[in-house]
């Protein structure tokens, strides 16, 4: 898997047109640094091994998503998933990313547990996205009709980011920061949303 994900960044390091030394640069402006010397040995199969900090490091110095360092998306129709089993590309995407529509292989009730934490998520971060795109769609400086749109389908938003709340409260997931202003803090947690 190591060589795979150094084949990635070698890649990925071409198409930045960066060399060794400039990726490790970019890597220390994040607050990671992984020398120049650590990224040549990993392309150069010296190295066997790379910490999850170092992939998810180099993947925001590449401007990459973590996956396509970890899966050669776009360059390989197989990859093996774990030892000994190979599997079309997409079926790797979509279990690295939990893609809960995924079939053809059995889930364990862990498994699915999982998946719905990551589902929940999801709602959650959409329903928060809509009511900061309706937010922005309310401003003086929006047509009139877009404005009016935006204040009729706040509302609904609204309580599509509280029910998602309650169900991530039933299942006993960590509520996550919400990037809202006051007005839409949640009711039921009575310090957010307050300095």
């Amino acid at each position: 898997m190591t060589a795979s994900i150094a084949s990635q960044i070698d890649h990925w390091r071409g198409v930045r047109g960066l060399s060794a030394q400039k990726l490790a640069d970019r890597t220390a402006e994040l607050g990671f640094p992984v020398p120049r010397n650590t990224i040549a040995n990993l392309e150069n199969n010296r190295r066997t091994t790379i910490t999850v900090a170092e992939l998810f490091v180099l993947a925001f110095a590449l401007d990459v998503p973590v996956v396509m360092l970890l899966l050669p998306v776009g360059r390989a129709t197989q990859v093996e998933i774990v030892p000994g089993e190979h599997v079309p590309i997409y079926e790797a995407v979509s279990r690295v990313a939990g893609d809960p529509t995924m079939i053809g292989y059995p889930r364990s009730p862990e498994y699915t547990a999982a998946l719905g934490r990551l589902h929940r998520l999801r709602l959650f971060m959409a329903a928060q996205r809509k009511i900061i795109e309706a937010t922005v769609d309310t401003l003086p400086t929006r047509p009139d009709e877009v404005r009016e749109r935006a204040q009729e389908s706040l509302p609904q938003a609204q309580m599509q980011l509280d029910q998602v709340r309650d169900l991530m409260r039933a299942a006993g997931d960590e509520l996550p920061f919400e990037l809202l202003n006051i007005r839409f803090a949640d009711p039921k947690d009575p310090g957010e949303g307050h300095a």
